[in-house]
């Protein structure tokens, strides 16, 4: 199939997978949707370990290839699969050395001197000019920052490391070609100085050609955020979401517009504590519309610690100018991802308090929508040993305790087929109240679930 090169590729493509054989189904506005049975990529001595991922789609999703974090031999490591998710080896040591092309570590070249740093985050799917080498000091979230703002607060321009460049090799084995890099890449200055450029919590969309759409989450140090009583707060939150586009296969990123800021987000009519922060971008099946699903309040807001639904931005101009709407009062609250499978049905998945995929077949953000839990699904199709606690089945606020730290990722395996890739674990990532004892367990597991959208025949 396409979608061979990773430099390339459109957004994040997949993940793993699991068994081919269906279990789960359910229907939706005219269409069935088929889960099968999850897959771990095994179990980690850390108490939380979100999912990343790199997937190269196939003309069938059973030969499907996917790189993805796993466990070998109890180290947090790569594990890679040729069969669409079925069988887990190791991956190549190259592979393992390069971090799995995630992160996107940059030169920040500080105003006053010519030093640089590296400070830039990860993406969790493919970056046209991004690296996997280097050790970058924030990786999308407060990793190298110091009193909620990075050590060499700058406005750019950057400049990213040589990249790696991933393919699919004989029999579907994923393979960095020794020696070999991509050209570096540039990224334009944004308007103020920002304490914090994450590319992991936003999102890449392909738009045709040579040309993509990158949407990282930016905190700007010019407009701190206070809190009620006038006292300045450093841990949370001013977020805003930019969008870069490049014309050329990332040699270029050009700062075409502002998605959407914390001030302007309130004044469209969507409080936030928060600001706009973790998303993820897609072109749309008509190949005109993006769509970018970004978070506005996940529980991390100062004062009220809310969980409210994502809000949709739309644009059909190739980013530069954008519309905001609500996403279904269901669809909340953390960092959603999401992806249009070939035959246009799109997913989001997500979640906080809950853990939730939602589909809309008709590949428009109007939906319909139909929303599936995935802990619920999960334990319909795994052994017990491997099972969600019963009470973390349909999680509302009001259970007070999560058993997985929501944060998701979604590929696509072939023209029907994607994955969802999640985490358990046996401490709670918020909530405010301890998980129940019968709850607790020492560590943390990737699973990954496939589903498929197919059209239903008249009868």
């Amino acid at each position: 199939h396409t979608y061979v090169h990773t430099q390339r590729l459109p957004h994040s493509m997949a993940l793993l997978m699991t068994l081919w054989a269906a279990g789960h189904m359910g229907s939706v506005g005219g269409n069935e949707v088929t889960f099968a049975t999850p897959t771990t990529t095994g179990h980690s001595t850390s108490a939380r370990r979100d999912p990343s991922l790199l997937a190269f789609a196939s003309a069938t999703a059973a030969t499907s290839s996917l790189l993805v974090t796993g466990v070998v031999g109890g180290a947090d490591t790569w594990v890679v699969s040729s069969d669409g998710g079925d069988t887990w080896t190791p991956a190549s040591e190259a592979i393992v050395s390069a971090g799995g092309a995630f992160y996107v570590p940059t030169a920040a070249v500080a105003p006053d001197d010519d030093t640089t740093t590296p400070q830039s985050g990860a993406n969790h799917g493919a970056v046209p000019g991004a690296s996997g080498s280097g050790k970058p000091t924030i990786k999308g979230n407060v990793v190298g920052v110091e009193a909620g703002y990075v050590r060499n607060v700058t406005a750019g321009p950057w400049t990213s490391l040589a990249p790696e460049l991933y393919s699919v090799g004989d029999e579907g084995a994923i393979e960095i070609a020794a020696g070999t890099v991509g050209e570096a890449s540039t990224w334009a200055a944004l308007p103020h100085p920002t304490a914090l450029l994450a590319w992991s919590s936003g999102g890449v969309a392909h738009l045709g050609g040579d040309s993509y759409l990158a949407t990282p989450w930016v905190w700007y140090h010019d407009t701190p955020f206070y809190s009620p009583s006038g006292k300045l707060t450093l841990t949370c939150c001013n977020g805003s979401v930019v969008a870069y586009r490049t014309d050329d296969c990332g040699k270029s990123w050009v700062l075409v517009g502002e998605i959407a800021n914390r001030q302007s987000l309130i004044a469209a009519g969507f409080p936030s504590e928060e600001g706009p922060n973790e998303n993820d971008v897609v072109l749309l099946k008509d190949g005109k519309t993006i769509l970018c699903v970004f978070r506005r309040d996940g529980g991390d807001g100062v004062p009220s610690h809310t969980h409210v639904p994502y809000v949709f931005a739309t644009s059909t101009d190739r980013g530069v100018t954008w519309s905001l709407a609500s996403a279904p009062a269901m669809m909340l609250s953390a960092r959603p991802r999401a992806v249009v499978l070939p035959n246009g049905a799109l997913v989001v998945s997500g979640g906080r308090p809950a853990l939730n995929l939602w589909i809309s077949p008709s590949g428009t953000p109007a939906g319909p929508w139909k929303k599936y839990d995935i802990p619920t699904l999960h334990n319909s199709l795994v052994a017990p040993v491997n099972q969600f606690c019963d009470a973390f089945e349909n999680a509302t606020v009001a259970l007070g305790w999560y058993q997985s730290s929501c944060y998701t990722q979604l590929g696509v395996l072939s023209s029907d087929t994607g994955v969802v890739c999640y985490e358990k674990q046996g401490a709670t990532s918020g909530g405010g109240h301890a998980v129940p004892p019968e709850c607790v367990f020492a560590g943390s597991s990737i699973f990954c679930m496939r589903f498929t959208v197919t059209p239903q025949l008249a009868t």
